[in-house]
């Protein structure tokens, strides 16, 4: 037989068990109340979002990616006709240089083909032979005529490059802006730090 006194003990733990439910319930069945969303649903949906986003930005690094420009692979061709600033670290004049003498230079400054990509360094050694030595002479008029041909490259990968770059000057005036030349008496003079604009009569590939 239950007693008043026994029913009283029950009845907060029939109330505490009844609203333990109804929180189960409002957390188990979406919108149970006032079609509020629960936190597992709002928890579902940031991860969502979260992941929306990163495959956004996984996307758009895609396109990032796909318009860098890619590094130009193959040999590095230096054309015919392209010019060659050369700086001489020895002397060559007209009056003491004999043809077949050799010439000892350096790369004024890089040579850059196309897509620059750089053949050469400033300050690689470049080495020549002269070719031509015609003194010029002031009594009957003669004017004097130095040229060299360049034929061996260091080039920037560190291999020696056989080369054909031509330089020629005929008469007092220095070719080449860069040419530190002086002339007098029928005579070039080319001091060891003058720079002259050789040009290359072939095509070469470094690999």
């Amino acid at each position: 037989m239950i007693t008043h006194a026994r029913l009283a003990s029950w009845a907060p733990r029939v109330l505490a068990a009844s609203a333990l439910g109804l929180l189960v319930a409002s957390v188990a069945v979406p919108g149970a109340f006032a079609g509020e969303a629960t936190p597992a649903i709002a928890d579902r949906a940031a991860t969502h979002s979260a992941s929306a986003t990163t495959e956004s930005v996984s996307t758009t690094g895609g396109v990032a990616r796909a318009n860098v420009t890619k590094v130009p692979s193959g040999p590095i061709v230096v054309p015919a006709g392209m010019p060659l600033a050369v700086e001489l670290t020895a002397n060559v004049n007209t009056r003491t240089s004999r043809v077949g003498d050799r010439v000892e230079a350096r790369l004024a400054h890089d040579l850059v083909v196309v897509d620059d990509r750089i053949a050469a360094s400033a300050g690689a050694v470049v080495t020549g032979t002269v070719t031509e030595v015609a003194p010029g002479n002031d009594a009957t008029g003669g004017e004097p005529t130095l040229a060299l041909m360049f034929d061996s490259l260091v080039a920037r990968n560190g291999a020696t490059v056989p080369i054909k770059a031509r330089y020629r000057q005929h008469g007092h005036a220095a070719a080449g802006a860069a040419a530190a030349s002086a002339a007098g008496g029928g005579e070039i003079r080319l001091r060891a730090g003058t720079v002259v604009d050789a040009t290359m009569e072939t095509t070469i590939s470094i690999y």
